[in-house]
Order: structure tokens, then C-alpha cells, then sequence
């Protein structure tokens, strides 16, 4: 016997960039986090990790309602090619990619 299934629509979470930008990119010495919050304040934490994913670096940060920014430090970093992702207690973000010239 089959049975009605009910609309419950399956959402793929949004993309990385659609949510969050990195600039200037490729950085130097800082790099601009700027992201779009839709939800309450959630503690988030952002990871920066090397072509082999090894975490390079990462901290935490309130991210706000709304667009809010948030800077980071990439002085010490290698020249080359990171990947950034973003965690908060619900969600997970990755894809986002920063280059680091000198």
C-alpha cells in the first residue's frame, strides 16, 4: 500500500558565496570577511586552511543580523591558494577561496 507523502521540501543550505565575500582578494597582509546573516546572532567560527587541510588559522566571532564584517590577519601566511569555511552551532559554509601574494 502506498502511502501520501507530504510537502516537505528538502532545501539545499545556500552557497558559500552567496552569504559571504572575502576582499581584497588576492590579500597581502588583511582580508575582509563581509557576510549576510538572515538569522539571529550566532557565535561563528572561520577557518583558514592550506591546500593540504591543514587549519592555518582560525577564530571566532559574533556574527550580527544583517551584513556585518569581520577582519583578519594573514600576516605570516605563505604565498598561495586557502580555503576559508565558516561553522556556527547550526551551519556550515565552505567553498571560499583566498589567495595570498607578497
Amino acid at each position: 500500500k502506498l502511502s501520501r507523502l507530504h510537502n516537505s521540501a528538502i532545501q539545499t543550505p545556500p552557497s558559500f558565496s552567496s552569504l559571504f565575500s572575502l576582499y581584497p582578494n588576492p590579500a597581502k597582509d588583511n582580508v575582509v570577511l563581509q557576510y549576510y546573516n538572515s538569522l539571529a546572532p550566532a557565535n561563528a567560527e572561520v577557518s583558514i586552511l592550506d591546500l593540504m587541510g591543514k587549519t592555518i588559522k582560525a577564530s571566532t566571532f559574533l556574527m550580527m543580523p544583517g551584513t556585518g564584517k569581520e577582519q583578519i590577519s594573514t600576516l605570516g601566511f605563505a604565498p598561495g591558494v586557502y580555503f576559508v569555511s565558516i561553522s556556527t552551532n547550526d551551519h556550515y559554509y565552505s567553498g571560499g577561496k583566498l589567495v595570498i601574494t607578497r
